[in-house]
């Protein structure tokens, strides 16, 4: 990702406003919200991609590749260089498979 990117992003976390809204993001976070609608996976029928990038660090790919297991329609597709903001780290590559996808 690009540098002005990457402060665009960061920027409403800097001031002491946007560090207490991001900690209380954090605060408020569970796993339970995801373990509730799991059960709804196995009931999608139409096709869906999973743009996952290789060097994700805050939510691994191994956690796609468990998502790919749980929904059958699903395909898990990689994306190599890139971590949690794929469309960020390769756009391109993103917006190719996604015309690929709407093309089908």
């Amino acid at each position: 990702m690009d540098v002005e990117t990457l402060k665009g992003i960061k920027k409403p976390w800097l001031n002491d406003e946007g560090k207490k809204a991001f900690y209380q993001q954090i605060a408020q976070s569970s796993q339970k919200y995801t373990d509730e609608v799991e059960i709804l996976y196995s009931n999608k029928k139409k096709p869906i991609i999973l743009l996952w990038g290789e060097e994700d660090n805050w939510i691994p790919i191994k956690q796609g590749k468990k998502l790919n297991k749980m929904i059958p329609s699903s395909s898990l597709i990689p994306i190599g260089n890139a971590g949690h903001l794929v469309q960020e780290d390769q756009p391109a590559l993103v917006l190719s498979y996604i015309l690929k996808y709407f093309k089908n």
